[in-house]
Parts: C-alpha cells; structure tokens; sequence
C-alpha cells in the first residue's frame, strides 16, 4: 500500500469510529442497557466492525466519558473565555450544549454509573460548570438568590436534555429548542 491509500484508509477508519461514538451515545442515552448489538445495530455497522474499535461494552462507554467530555470542553471554554456576563453566558452554553444533549446526558445514567466507567466523575464535574454559572446567575441577579445552587444546575441540565429529546423525536424545531429552554429556565411555563 502507498501512502496515499494508508491515508485514504486511516481517515474511513476514524470516520467510522466518530459515528459509532455519536451513535452509540445516542443509543445510549435513550437505552441505557443497549447492548454491544443495539450499539452497532444504531450505528449501521457489523458488530465485527463495532468489536474491532472496541472490545468490550465498559471499553466502548469508556471512550465515551473521554469523548462527551473533549466534547463539553471544546464547546464551552471559548465561552468562558469571551468573559460575557452571566445570563449572556447562559443563552451561550445553552445554544451549544442542546446540541450535545446526548453525550450531555447518557452520562446521567443510573445504569451506566453501575458500571464503573469514571462518568461519575464527568457527569460531577459538568453539574460543577453548572453550579459555577448558576453562582453567577445569582450573583447578577438573573436567578433568584434563594433557589439552591444544585437545583438550578440540575434544571438547566434536565432542560437541555428535554430539548435534545423532543428535537430527537420531532416535535420541535433544532432552531427553536435553544430559546425555547432559556425561556423556560428563566420564566418557567407561565404566560407573564
């Protein structure tokens, strides 16, 4: 083989991985019990091809932890970086975070954290991002001061989850769903 082709095959090669990760932490998330069959079955490749990027059902949730994680940071530290304030922060995080609503939240799995994988850990750590923000959310007085800290970040993270799973399933719009959960985190349900 030249190098060329080596290249050509090495690139397939990582493609097809990326889309089993995506897709297994879609399965993943709907099901936490899917199996090593369901994953490849969710992926649209041969379970020979599953087991040759990855050799166990704990190996492949492994990679998983480290990828959700690359994720979250890729997509939110340019945010902290720009210094917004509190709520622009907010409406940021949100916008990107919806989108990674699967590998967001198939970490919050009781299932999966049976499993030993190091999400307790990970799945710690984005709540702790969370509490973060919500502290400043409070301090700026977008939120109110009285509300615990823990109950605000696990809102906003169950309301990014809701909005994942109703786009997933159709029932509203990519577009629409970032608004949708600052609307409701900031104003509830009510019409005022």
């Amino acid at each position: 083989m030249n190098k060329s082709t080596v290249s050509k095959e090495n690139i397939r090669q990582k493609r097809t991985r990326d889309k089993v990760i995506n897709l297994a932490m879609h399965a993943l998330a709907k099901n936490p019990k899917a199996s090593l069959n369901d994953i490849a079955e969710a992926a649209e490749v041969g379970r020979a091809t599953l087991f040759r990027y990855f050799k166990s059902r704990k190996q492949l949730i492994h990679e998983l932890v480290i990828e959700a994680d690359n994720k979250l940071e890729n997509a939110t530290r340019p945010i902290v970086e720009k210094k917004l304030n509190a709520r622009d922060t907010l409406e940021e995080f949100i916008k990107v975070l919806v989108p990674l609503g699967a590998s967001f939240h198939f970490l919050n799995s009781e299932q999966l954290h049976s499993e030993g994988s190091g999400i307790d850990d990970l799945y710690s750590n984005q709540l702790m991002r969370l509490k973060e923000l919500s502290i400043r959310l409070q301090a700026e007085k977008v939120v109110a001061a009285n509300i615990p800290l823990a109950w605000i970040a696990v809102v906003l993270d169950n309301l990014i989850y809701a909005a994942w799973v109703t786009v997933l399933e159709g029932d509203i719009a990519p577009n629409d769903a970032p608004g949708l959960v600052l609307y409701s985190f900031l104003n509830g349900l009510s019409p005022h």
